[in-house]
Parts: structure tokens; C-alpha cells; sequence
């Protein structure tokens, strides 16, 4: 009777030494387990931190690229899409679009400047006293001749840059400006001038001062435009 008691307990100790023994196991394992899972999260953080990373870095130099090709685009540079753009459809979209408006920003203001060289602001207001003869003319003339008091401001008729302010047997005291483009104008007969070569001066600058030197018998202004050379009529760009 007390073998058998005590063969049960032997078994029952046993197997208690051994459910212990399991749990240690099981907990180990499940330890090792949330260890090896945490290992995994931290690493799993750390490589989509490192993507992010990596996308932030390429937007920064999609980015780049576009602000390069903005740039290059605003110093009248024609230039293609680099393929940083391309592979970027938004991007690509953004630079053609903003390089279209920058075109049209350049084609406007070269528009305007083309304008406000031409010379077609009148220099002075007085009396027409000889119109424009040309080659074909029964007398030639190269310009108008615009009478006005001694002393009245001559005026720019469009931006340009001082090519000559000097004396001329015929002209007197004169100045030719250039308007870039192949045109300049000419101003003569003045009494003195107030500009000097190669200054550059804006439409409506003041540039000399009505007189009657050189080859004339009252004060006037003689003004005259040329294009490639070839004397043309003022009134075909002078504005009314």
C-alpha cells in the first residue's frame, strides 16, 4: 500500500517537475519570440524611416532640378526636361507649364522693349516748316523739319544709346542715338547738348535744346530715322 502511495507521488512529483519544466521552455520560447518580434518592428521603423528619407531626398532634388530648369528657362535658355523631371509626371506637368508662362513673360517683355526703343515719341511740339523727301523726292530731305523757339528741349524719341553728340558741318550741333534693332534717330541744328557718346537714354531724356548751327537760317530741329542706314519718313513711327 505505501509502495503504491508512494509510486503515485513519485509520478505526480515527476510530472509536476516536468510541467514546470515545459512552462520555463514555453516561456522562453515565447520570450525569444517577442524579442525576435520587436528586433523586427525596430527594423521595420527604421527602413521606412530610411524610404521616407530617401522619397524626402528625392522630391528635394526633383525639386532642385525644377528650380534649375526655372532658372535656366528666365536667362533665355532653351532647354529639354531633364529626366529627373520625366520621371516625375506632376513635376514634368509643373516645368512645362512654367516654362510656357515664362516664355510668354520673355516674348512680352522683348515686345516691350521693342516698343519703347522704337522712336516714335515726337521730340519737340512745334510747326512742321519741311516734310520727308525721299531719293524719288523733287528735293531731298532726309527728315522733318520741326520749327520751335530757341532753347526748347529736344527730347529722346525712344530708349537708346548716344552713338555720336557732336558737330557736323551740316547738322551743327547734333546727336545720333541708336535704338538697337538697325534703327537710329538723328537729332540737328541744336545750340547745345546735353548728353554725351554713349550714354543711354530713356524716351522723353532730354538730349539738347532747339538752335539753328550748321547748315540752317532759323531754329528748328531737324530729326531724322534711319533703318539699316536708309533714311526713312519719322511720320511712320512717330506716334500722334
Amino acid at each position: 500500500m505505501r509502495l503504491s502511495i508512494l509510486r503515485v507521488l513519485a509520478v505526480l512529483i515527476l510530472g509536476g517537475f516536468l510541467a514546470i519544466l515545459f512552462l520555463i521552455f514555453s516561456s522562453s520560447s515565447l520570450i525569444l519570440e517577442k524579442q525576435k518580434n520587436r528586433m523586427l518592428e525596430r527594423q521595420l521603423a527604421e527602413s521606412v524611416s530610411q524610404l521616407s528619407r530617401v522619397q524626402t531626398l528625392e522630391l528635394q532634388l526633383n525639386e532642385n532640378a525644377l528650380l534649375i530648369h526655372q532658372m535656366q528657362q528666365m536667362l533665355s535658355m532653351d532647354v529639354e526636361l531633364s529626366d529627373s523631371l520625366l520621371s516625375d509626371p506632376l513635376l514634368a506637368e509643373r516645368a512645362r507649364a512654367e516654362s510656357q508662362l515664362i516664355r510668354q513673360d520673355r516674348l512680352q517683355r522683348g515686345e516691350l522693349e521693342v516698343l519703347r526703343s522704337m522712336p516714335s515719341a515726337w521730340p519737340l511740339r512745334g510747326w512742321i516748316t519741311q516734310e520727308f523727301q525721299g531719293l524719288h523726292g523733287r528735293e531731298y530731305h532726309a527728315g522733318i523739319d520741326i520749327a520751335a523757339e530757341a532753347g526748347t528741349p529736344v527730347r529722346a524719341a525712344g530708349d537708346g544709346v548716344v552713338l555720336v553728340a557732336g558737330w557736323n558741318e551740316e547738322y551743327g550741333n547734333f546727336i545720333l542715338l541708336d535704338h538697337g534693332f538697325g534703327v537710329t534717330s538723328l537729332y540737328g541744328h541744336n545750340s547745345h547738348l546735353d548728353v554725351r557718346k554713349e550714354d543711354r537714354v530713356e524716351r522723353g531724356d532730354i538730349l539738347a535744346y532747339v538752335g539753328s548751327t550748321g547748315r540752317s537760317t532759323a531754329p528748328h530741329l531737324h530729326f531724322e530715322v534711319r533703318r539699316n542706314g536708309i533714311p526713312e519718313d519719322p511720320r511712320q513711327y512717330l506716334l500722334d
